[in-house]
């Protein structure tokens, strides 16, 4: 080795012992203790009984129904529509339109671009809303509103089919960024069935609003949210106690999922069984009020009990107290069912009924035959959701007799549910179901939420002899005296065109003939109606004393729910968007109840839960009654 190579050599071994060294420095230097992030203890004010409650620790985000909007168009219009939109508005439907097919070369509409579709006349942009119901699962379907964009020369909706229409969250934004969509919307649109769809909209005097239409059951949701639990003050070990105490009182799903889901120390996801849909918000409030510790379950039983006498202002809470802990409450609820103060026994009755108590049926049925009016229906309802008993379908099948119309249309609801068999269903393929309801009362109920449907009370059959003229006669329904047929005219004002054909009286053989479309494999005679006209023209037949029913429209509940969700809150625009680029003049709900409300004097709550309790309201104000004896709607 020379001596160069000696001196490499050492400044190598050097260097190498003084990173050992520094190693070893760094490994004997203590370390810096983790400082704890300080976050203030939560703490919440609710009554002693209430304390180890999961609500009484946490919140639940997804409890409420998601508002969604989007553009969207109306095609199939007679003339009444205009190409006016926005600028910006037109680009984004373009857009979506390109998306969706339309220009597309293979495609139905190969040969027609969006922006002629647009500028057509039987067309119109719409603005449609809509709330998603929580914790709703693919393809649920749910009902939107379709209104006109304000300032557009469109007339009227009448007649016309949404076509396939995407909805975000929030209000649309033209000139956003490119959100994933809850959810789409499409199918004929439900204005007005009680006026005459030929009407022109310009000189119409009726007061019937063509510009604001509904879908029923036409949105579809495709981005599923499901609820979290936000624990107050995070902890691993009191998130796995809730978990631990949700799944113990809801069992396993069919796919082996649990209905509750740790997911951090803070967060626990919900899996909302199937069979808890129809009651969401019953589910959510069992959850909320499921003591964290399910320990001694039967003494926790007796002490809400005893509460529920001593502070009976915590019944409705109580309530869902005894369903979190499940049937193990009813040993002490049934004593309660014959107290001597109504909130016990009521508040007692009430989570008996919902843990399927069949012992409170005989008490149930006492409050709908002599109890306060204001407790019949919710008694019904109760009644409807007990196990299978050949008893409460007969009390039910007697209620389709009462006088009080509220009591009758809730007690064919009960039988629905409890799928009684002598009420007949008819399906017309995807446009409506008929029911065929005994009753000694004749009805005609029609529905304005969900899937559309017919409810015909009674043996409902034409009158003899009579002439009933509707639509400005186009369309006439004559029957003679000693004849066991009746003849039906239509005259189509879209296309110059008219039909006659005779039917036996029975109404459902009418429903028959207006619905059916004629086709190779089907070729009977038919009108090819939708709901709406249908509807129509059934109404036309009782106001013109066809046939002696009352015709009873459902309430608009998706108005009330859209007037409900925006009263008293300030609107929310999507949160990944800002309010610059936001078309001018769009109206909200908001925007609208509070014009509608500002001239108005101020409900009280009493009559604000009245209106929201009602079963009908008609959808126009009522005709005069004729002198033929066909009846006004309710």
């Amino acid at each position: 080795m020379t001596h160069t190579n000696r001196w490499i050599h050492l400044g190598l071994v050097l260097l190498l012992a003084g990173a050992c060294l520094a190693l070893t420095a760094c490994q004997n230097k203590p370390k810096r203790p983790m400082r704890a992030v300080d976050r203030p203890i939560v703490s919440r004010d609710v009554h002693p009984i209430l304390s180890n409650t999961i609500g009484a620790q946490a919140t639940i985000s997804g409890m409420t129904p998601e508002y969604v909007s989007g553009y969207g168009l109306v095609v199939g219009l007679n003339g009444t529509g205009s190409s006016d939109a926005p600028l910006t508005v037109r680009a984004m439907l373009e857009d979506e339109m390109l998306r969706l097919g339309v220009g597309d070369s293979d495609g139905p509409l190969a040969n027609v671009s969006p922006a002629r579709m647009i500028d057509d006349r039987n067309t119109a942009v719409v603005l449609v809303q809509a709330f998603i119901p929580p914790a709703s699962p693919e393809k649920t379907p749910f009902d939107v509103l379709v209104t006109t964009l304000p300032g557009t020369a469109t007339t009227s909706l009448e007649g016309g089919i949404l076509y396939t229409t995407r909805l975000y969250r929030g209000m649309p934004i033209p000139g956003g960024p490119t959100t994933n969509a809850l959810a789409e919307a499409r199918g004929p649109i439900f204005i007005n069935p009680f006026v005459d769809p030929a009407t022109d909209p310009v000189t119409a005097r009726d007061g019937v609003n063509r510009i604001e239409g509904r879908i029923l059951g036409g949105g579809r949701v495709r981005q599923v949210f499901r609820p979290v639990i936000n624990l107050d003050n995070p902890s691993h070990s009191r998130a796995l106690a809730m978990t631990a105490s949700i799944n113990a009182r809801f069992p396993q799903l069919a796919n082996r999922t649990t209905v509750a889901r740790g997911l951090s120390d803070e967060n626990i996801e919900l899996n909302v069984p199937r069979i808890w849909r129809p009651r969401m918000d019953d589910f959510f409030q069992i959850v909320l009020h499921t003591r964290v510790d399910r320990a001694f379950p039967e003494q926790w039983a007796r002490r809400y009990a005893e509460a529920l006498v001593e502070t009976p202002e915590l019944a409705d809470q109580l309530v869902h107290c005894f369903e979190a802990i499940g049937e193990v409450s009813l040993p002490v609820l049934r004593p309660l069912y014959t107290h001597s103060e109504s909130a016990p026994r009521r508040a007692a009755l009430t989570a008996g009924a919902r843990l399927a108590d069949p012992l409170t049926r005989p008490h149930l049925e006492d409050i709908i035959r002599d109890g306060p009016a204001a407790m019949r229906i919710d008694a019904i309802e109760l009644l409807a959701g007990l196990p299978p008993d050949l008893r409460i379908n007969a009390f039910l099948r007697q209620l389709l007799n009462n006088p009080e119309l509220d009591t009758r249309i809730a007690a064919y609801e009960a039988l629905l549910r409890r799928a009684e068999p002598r009420i007949t269903r008819i399906r017309y393929n995807d446009k409506f179901v008929l029911d065929l309801v005994p009753s000694d009362y004749k009805m005609i109920y029609v529905t304005q939420q969900g899937h559309p449907r017919i409810a015909l009370f009674g043996d409902l059959r034409f009158n003899q002899p009579v002439l009933v003229s509707g639509w400005d006669g186009r369309l006439m329904i004559t029957t003679d005296s000693d004849s066991p047929r009746a003849r039906v005219f239509y005259r189509d004002f879209r296309r110059p065109r008219s039909a006659t054909h005779e039917i036996g009286h029975a109404i459902t053989e009418f429903v028959d003939y207006l619905v059916h479309e004629p086709t190779p494999e089907e070729p009977m005679p038919g009108l090819n109606f939708s709901y709406s006209q249908t509807v129509g023209a059934l109404y036309e037949v009782v106001r013109g004393g066809g046939v002696d029913a009352e015709f009873v429209p459902e309430t608009d509940r998706l108005a009330l729910e859209l007037l409900r969700e925006f009263e008293g809150r300030e609107f929310e625009q999507r949160p990944e968007l800002s309010p610059e680029g936001a078309v001018d003049r769009i109206e909200t709900p908001e925007t609208r109840d509070r014009q509608i409300q500002s001239d108005q004097p101020e409900e009280t709550d009493e009559q604000r839960e009245e209106r929201r309790r009602r079963y009908v309201r008609p959808l126009a104000p009522p005709p005069e009654t004729n002198n033929s004896g066909g009846r006004s709607p309710r």
